[in-house]
């Protein structure tokens, strides 16, 4: 789905999933979504969840689709041959985090954190031995103590969908697999139990979604739109403050944030309010 909506942006069309039947006894339900591409390309695929047949459509369109798709983001070759080498043959938990993150439409970001000395273990005290200069002009000025970078402890944020996790390591891209799997841990029980049947109470009640995406599944299945729009922007180019509104049937609400992001998931998570009320 996250693919689909790239898709959509590089060739700048709208793209609406429909839930367009819902079928079967009640433990056993077939849900049918149809995929609409810009004014001119519709797929439509089955599920046993709406979820499911989200993704099911989204695959038949990234497959039959005539918009040319982005250009893949390139690794540098340093980078890929190192991790290569590294890592042949296993999944790494920043790699199986970030298709966990893409499967939930949330970024994953990491965020560097100030390195700390890395705690050293107790030895017997020793008496230093006195220090003798070889040559009388050596005890005059002050050399610098440089640290070494092997006994630091490099420290990494990681946020995802308003949760964070701090990683260490011994090396930057160590944290960030530290922070990836700290992550991982939490993240898995949550997103790995999926039942058959979303039901509107579990949507709501979600704590790993974005509010934005649950307003758009809760809207698919009242076969409502979901409209996002900027529509006031204020204040000084590095203190810009923007209004959205989110537009659901008819239903509006406002957010306000110092970024676009920001002002759309405040409208969304109020719209979610809006439909609790409404929708018991």
């Amino acid at each position: 789905m996250c693919l689909v909506n790239e898709l959509a942006r590089y060739n700048k069309i709208k793209h609406q999933y429909r839930l367009t039947s819902e079928t079967g006894p009640a433990h056993k339900k077939v849900f049918t979504v149809t995929l609409r591409l810009g004014d001119t390309e519709e797929y439509t695929a089955e599920g046993s969840s709406i979820k499911r047949a989200q993704h099911a459509a989204a695959s038949a369109a990234l497959g039959g689709t005539r918009f040319p798709p982005p250009p893949p983001r390139a690794l540098p070759s340093h980078a890929h041959h190192a991790s290569h080498h590294r890592h042949a043959g296993a999944v790494m938990p920043t790699v199986e985090l970030n298709a966990l993150a893409m499967k939930l439409c949330q970024p994953a970001i990491y965020t560097s954190v100030p390195a700390v000395p890395r705690p050293r273990p107790r030895l017997p005290y020793r008496l230093p031995a006195p220090f003798v200069p070889p040559y009388p002009h050596a005890t005059q000025g002050h050399t610098p103590r440089v640290l070494d970078p092997g006994s630091l402890l490099y420290r990494v944020r990681l946020s995802v969908g308003g949760r964070s996790w701090v990683g260490e390591g011994a090396t930057p891209q160590g944290a960030r697999h530290d922070a990836a799997a700290r992550a991982l841990q939490d993240m898995r029980p949550s997103s790995g139990n999926e039942s058959d049947n979303d039901s509107g109470s579990d949507l709501l009640n979600s704590e790993v979604k974005s509010p934005v995406s649950l307003v758009h599944e809760l809207a698919l299945k009242r076969n409502l739109s979901v409209q996002f729009t900027v529509k006031s922007e204020r204040g000084p180019p590095h203190m810009r403050v923007f209004i959205t509104a989110c537009t659901v049937g008819d239903m509006e609400t406002e957010g306000e944030g110092n970024g676009k992001k920001v002002s759309k998931r405040r409208a969304a998570e109020r719209m979610l309010e809006e439909m609790r009320r409404r929708w018991p």
